[in-house]
C-alpha cells in the first residue's frame, strides 16, 4: 500500500519577515514639518535651558517612541501623542506684604490699613471683595543690638524693639489684562513682591476627553491605513496604556542673559574697562508642537495651560494558517507530520 500525503494549507509563514512590515510602515510615515524659529537673544541661553521640558528624562522616555514599533515578529505598538492649549478661566495673583511696628497692635493696625486700601482700589476694577483673601503668615519680634559697657569690657545684647508681620494677599480675576493695573495699585501702597500667578481651568476633564477622542480616532485611522496595504491587525486582542499630564505657565519660564560683545576701542587705547551689568531676562517657553502628532489650539499669544495625552495600543498581527501535513500509514492510520 502506498503512503499518501495531505497538505491542508500551502501558505508558508517563514517568508513573513518583520522587514516587510517595517517597509510598509515606512511608506505610510508622515513627515513632520519643522517650523523655523525667529532668532533672538534667547538663542544665547545656556544649552541646558534651551529645552527645559524635553530635558526631563522621564517625559522623554515616555513620549519619544516612533509612531509604530515592532516588538517582535507578530506584535506591533501604535501610539498617539496629543497636546491641547487651554486659556485659563481665572487667575489668582499672590502678593507678599511685610509690615513693621513698635507693638503688636500697632503692626496689625498698619497692616490692615494697607490691605484695606489695596482691596478698595482693586474693587474699583470690578473685582469683588469675596475674590480677595489675606493669608496670615508670620508675626515675629524684631531685635536690635544694645551695647552694655562695663569697666574693662563691652557686652552686646539682643533686645526686642518691635514686631514684623507678613501676609499674602490673594486676588482672583478673570481678565488677564487686569494684572498690570493690580500691580500698579499694589505699588502705590509699597507692595512690590508679586509672589506668583496661579492659572485656573474650571473643567480640565473636558480637555482630557478631547485629547482622548482625538487620539483614539488617530489610532483607528492608522489601523485602517495598514489594512489597505495588507497588514491586518487582530482587533480582538490589544493592550491599551495611557498617560496624561498638565503643565502650567509657572513652570514654563526660562531665564537667559542677553548676548553682547565688548568694544575693542578701549583695549586699543589701553584704557580701563568697566564691565556693565548684563540683566537676566525671562521668557515663556511652552511645549513645542513638533513633539506631538495632534495639536489642538496650536497658536498661542499668551501663557496657557497645556494638557498632554499619550495613548499606546499593542496589536497582534494576524498570522496566516500554518502548513499542516498528514500521513496515511500502510495500516490506514492518520499521523500528523511536523514541519518544523
Amino acid at each position: 500500500m502506498r503512503n499518501f500525503l495531505f497538505i491542508t494549507s500551502t501558505i508558508n509563514t517563514t517568508t513573513m519577515k518583520p522587514s516587510f512590515y517595517l517597509s510598509v510602515l515606512f511608506a505610510l510615515a508622515v513627515c513632520n514639518t519643522i517650523l523655523a524659529q525667529v532668532s533672538g537673544n534667547a538663542n544665547y541661553a545656556q544649552e541646558q535651558q534651551s529645552q527645559s521640558y524635553w530635558n526631563n528624562r522621564t517625559y522623554k522616555d515616555l513620549y519619544n517612541l516612533p509612531d509604530a514599533v515592532f516588538l517582535d515578529d507578530n506584535t506591533i505598538l501604535l501610539e498617539a501623542n496629543a497636546l491641547i492649549n487651554v486659556k485659563a478661566d481665572a487667575y489668582v495673583a499672590i502678593f507678599n506684604l511685610s509690615q513693621l511696628g513698635e507693638t503688636a497692635a500697632a503692626t496689625d493696625e498698619l497692616m490692615n490699613q494697607r490691605l484695606d486700601n489695596i482691596m478698595k482700589d482693586v474693587q474699583a476694577l470690578g473685582i469683588a471683595k469675596k475674590d480677595m483673601y489675606a493669608d496670615m503668615l508670620t508675626m515675629v519680634p524684631v531685635y536690635e543690638i544694645e551695647v552694655e559697657k562695663k569697666l574693662f569690657s563691652k557686652t552686646y545684647n539682643e533686645v526686642p524693639k518691635g514686631f514684623e508681620m507678613q501676609k499674602n494677599l490673594h486676588i482672583k480675576y478673570t481678565d488677564s489684562a487686569l494684572l498690570d493695573k493690580i500691580i500698579t495699585i499694589a505699588a502705590k501702597y509699597e507692595v512690590y513682591d508679586l509672589v506668583k500667578v496661579e492659572y485656573c481651568v474650571e473643567k480640565p476633564e473636558q480637555a482630557y476627553k478631547t485629547l482622548r477622542d482625538a487620539s483614539i480616532a488617530l489610532i483607528n485611522e492608522r489601523v485602517t491605513e495598514l489594512k489597505k496595504v495588507a497588514v491586518n491587525l487582530d482587533t480582538e486582542y490589544h493592550i491599551v496604556s495611557e498617560n496624561s499630564e498638565a503643565f502650567y505657565p509657572n513652570d514654563q519660564y526660562t531665564s537667559y542673559q542677553a548676548f553682547s560683545s565688548n568694544s575693542l576701542e578701549a583695549i586699543k587705547k589701553k584704557s580701563g574697562v568697566t564691565q556693565a551689568q548684563k540683566p537676566v531676562s525671562m521668557y515663556y517657553q511652552p511645549l513645542s508642537n513638533r513633539n506631538f502628532h495632534i495639536v489642538i489650539n496650536p497658536v498661542i499669544v499668551e501663557p496657557v495651560v497645556q494638557y498632554t495625552y499619550c495613548l499606546k495600543v499593542k496589536y497582534l498581527l494576524k498570522r496566516p494558517p500554518a502548513k499542516e501535513m498528514w500521513l496515511i500509514t500502510p495500516n490506514g492510520d492518520l499521523k500528523q507530520v511536523k514541519t518544523e
